[in-house]
């Protein structure tokens, strides 16, 4: 068993090899040859001694064939869908947090990171947000998300499938709520909801992209 060293090799963000997966136990359970390992732990608890932190935090996700725009960028607290490019090949993969183990970091010691799936800085601060904003998002009235989910149910669906088109063109959607004041509950179907969306977007990107076509449609 290998020695857990302060100079170890490991920081967030790296990925474990399929074989070390498969020895640690940690395949995907509906996709177990693609599956992906993400260490997650922050780079400052990988370096301490097993004394003080002897654990570290993994997300087991998979390789998948395309981006989904609607979890791209981390809009979604439960599913990331993510860019590996600084890698030997450029690798699509889907995280979900509720898939997260904890690992000793003493069997992690046996292995090195993967050399085929590397994150740039930007999609590890990508992780980073995903990971937080299970813990740091606002949330919405319970009468909101009712008249949302349910008696807007057909729009809503509708934004959702033009959104999925968009994984590198839309970065993040924001509701703003009663302009930031969203804690009074409405019950009467005319006590409406005052609701503001932004679409912030890449300048950077293609502009024949579809985000003008996008933009166009919702405002329609």
């Amino acid at each position: 068993m290998a020695d857990w060293l302060h100079d170890n090799p490991w920081r967030q963000g790296h990925a474990l090899t399929l074989e070390g997966a498969k020895e640690l136990g940690l395949l995907h359970p509906e996709s177990p040859d693609d599956t992906v390992v993400i260490v997650v732990s922050h780079d400052c608890d990988l370096a301490v001694s097993v004394d003080v932190e002897p654990l570290c935090e993994v997300a087991i996700g998979r390789k998948i064939e395309a981006l989904d725009g609607n979890l791209t960028n981390a809009k979604s607290i439960r599913r990331l869908h993510l860019t590996c490019s600084r890698g030997k090949s450029v690798s699509l993969i889907e995280l979900e947090v509720h898939n997260r183990r904890q690992v000793k970091k003493v069997d992690l010691a046996n292995h090195v990171p993967a050399e085929e799936i590397l994150l740039t800085a930007h999609e590890r601060s990508l992780l980073q947000g995903w990971l937080a904003a299970r813990y740091n998002r606002p949330s919405f009235p319970d009468e909101f998300v009712k008249r949302l989910t349910d008696g807007a149910r057909k729009a809503y669906r509708k934004i959702e499938r033009k959104l999925a088109d968009t994984s590198s063109h839309i970065l993040t959607t924001l509701f703003d709520l009663d302009e930031g004041n969203p804690d009074t509950e409405r019950q009467l179907a005319d006590d409406v909801y005052t609701l503001s969306i932004y679409l912030v977007y890449n300048v950077d990107s293609d502009q024949q992209s579809p985000k003008k076509s996008l933009i166009r449609w919702l405002l329609k």
